[in-house]
Formats: C-alpha cells, sequence, structure tokens
C-alpha cells in the first residue's frame, strides 16, 4: 500500500511502477488530477486497462 500524502507525483510514479509491480495499491491516486486530469485515462489507452484504488 502506497500512501501518496496528496502529492500528484508520487501518486504518478507509482502508478507507472505498478505496471511491474503487482498487487500495489495507491492510495489518493486520483490527486494526480491536479497536474495531469486524463493521467489514467492515457496510461489505459496505451498499456489497457488498469483497476484505480482512491
Amino acid at each position: 500500500v502506497i500512501d501518496t500524502h496528496h502529492d500528484h507525483r508520487v501518486a504518478m510514479a507509482f502508478s507507472v511502477l505498478s505496471v511491474v509491480a503487482d498487487g500495489m495499491v495507491i492510495q489518493n491516486a486520483d490527486v494526480v488530477s491536479k497536474s495531469w486530469p486524463k493521467f489514467y485515462a492515457e496510461m489505459s489507452s496505451i498499456l489497457g486497462p488498469m483497476a484505480q484504488e482512491n
């Protein structure tokens, strides 16, 4: 479980890492909308559907 401490940079970095690290849970993952509102949509368009944990 990753606590982002509401930091969008931490959420983005660990979201990318989660592509190769199974079972990762990122708390407050939606904080990325501060700087890149479509981050998860764009990642999904490249990598396929991803689960998002808030």
